[in-house]
């Protein structure tokens, strides 16, 4: 509900330099200066992802805080729990920065 955060693990802590603190129970949107706040994926998450029940390789391109400019491919799928009637949703984010062409560069 509300698409809080449960749990990350430390790659994502340190990969989006941020601190468990401040990322579990937060909604995802929220998280950082909610870079993650962003349209195209808002709808996949709440609308796509809820008939399908499976997202693959949706690309993102933020400039994240502290961080810097990254691309990532988003993957997400439902999770339905036994005995729980919420919704989890896996999320899983490839960071695909080192593979893209730099601009200016051959």
């Amino acid at each position: 509900e509300g698409l809080r955060v449960e749990r990350a693990n430390q790659a994502f802590y340190d990969v989006f330099k941020v601190k468990q603190e401040e990322t579990l129970g937060r909604p995802f949107y929220e998280l950082g200066n909610r870079q993650w706040d962003n349209a195209d994926l808002r709808n996949l998450l709440e609308k796509v992802l809820p008939k399908k029940q499976e997202v693959h390789d949706f690309k993102i391109t933020h400039q994240f805080e502290g961080v810097g400019a990254k691309t990532i491919l988003v993957h997400a799928r439902s999770l339905e729990c036994e005995g729980q009637k919420k919704l989890l949703i896996l999320i899983t984010l490839h960071d695909l920065t080192e593979h893209e062409p730099r601009m200016g560069k051959s």
